[in-house]
């Protein structure tokens, strides 16, 4: 069975108890990774994973496929369903767990293979995608949305939490990489645990990372807001860190670009997906009213002109562009 990439976590968070298997797999393997603990997760009873589980490397699996089979019709002294998980898996795993697979009923265990980017044309995957009591889940990265979220931090215990702070971690699921940003849901359920009362989007600001993001984040405020002094200050402190230019810019674009789509609605801030929260929210409104329809038509074919340069093949002095850029910007809104 093939699942799509929309249905792709609920599969994870919820696998059908008709399945004996899936397969997972993508070209990010953290988020592999990440999605194999979820179902696995799911499918432990409680307090027993670590007896539940048998994990076997994907060479070890291909040798000795019976090793697999024994590990899923075994039961122990535990309660569910036997798990075995096989990493690293190859098209030659498809010839080993065929046979394997055809023999396993709902009654016994559940078999997770993972593996990275994955052809079409893959027996491995092929295999799972034939039959109906066999799962194939393409896992690609993308921005978990509010309801995904709220469901990971129930997941991991976290008790009740604000819709605005919701709201922000979902604007920082956009900006920061999957990896960072499961790790930002772990440490919130840690901050979490024996509090009874609801998290704030206080308490979430003080948890999100406030590094080099942050930074890139100041300098395209200092830009929208018009405040030209502080431009040069804070692009030296951004090209002594070594952040790359063209992260510079995706930020300024990103964001002009909301600015745009805000104007150019009729709907305001409500027309953005995740909208702004918190401090955040109250500065777009206020440079919403500074930047008129036809200033954000100009600013946005000034960034698409300086992408042009940045990204070009010939030699360009990308921050002295990028700066002369900004500086031309923070004049327009200072107007």
């Amino acid at each position: 069975m093939k699942i799509t990439a929309r249905d792709a976590f609920r599969a994870c968070q919820k696998p059908s108890s008709d399945w004996v298997g899936a397969f997972l797999y993508g070209p990010d393997q953290g988020l592999v990774a990440e999605r194999r603990k979820v179902m696995v997760e799911a499918l432990a009873a409680s307090g027993d994973q670590d007896l539940q589980v048998t994990r076997i490397s994907g060479a070890e699996a291909r040798k000795s496929p019976a090793d697999v089979a024994a590990a899923l019709t075994t039961r122990g002294f535990f309660s569910g369903r036997p798990i075995v998980v096989v990493e690293d898996g190859t098209d030659g795993l498809a010839t080993a767990l065929g046979p394997v697979l055809k023999e396993i009923s709902s009654g016994d265990g559940f078999l997770i293979v993972t593996a990275g980017q994955t052809p079409p044309k893959s027996r491995l995957r092929k295999l799972f995608e034939a039959e109906a009591h066999l799962a194939s889940i393409a896992l690609f990265p993308r921005t978990m949305n509010a309801g995904e979220i709220d469901d990971a931090l129930k997941a991991r215990g976290v008790g009740a939490i604000a819709t605005d702070a919701v709201g922000l971690l979902a604007e920082l699921a956009g900006r920061m990489d999957h990896g960072a940003f499961q790790q930002l849901i772990d440490l919130i359920a840690l901050y979490s645990i024996d509090r009874s009362d609801q998290l704030t989007i206080q308490d979430i600001e003080s948890l999100a990372p406030t590094g080099l993001d942050g930074q890139v984040s100041e300098f395209v405020q200092c830009v929208a807001d018009g405040k030209v002094t502080s431009i040069g200050p804070n692009l030296r402190r951004l090209q002594a860190s070594g952040t790359a230019p063209v992260a510079i810019l995706i930020m300024l674009q990103q964001h002009f670009r909301s600015l745009f789509l805000a104007e150019a609605s009729g709907q305001g801030i409500a027309a953005l997906r995740p909208q702004p929260q918190g401090p955040r929210r109250d500065s777009f409104l206020r440079q919403m009213r500074a930047w008129t329809g036809v200033r954000l038509e100009q600013a946005n074919r000034l960034l698409f002109e300086v992408d042009a340069q940045v990204r070009s093949s010939a030699p360009v002095p990308e921050f002295a562009v990028l700066e002369r850029a900004a500086l031309r910007l923070a004049m327009m809104a200072a107007r």
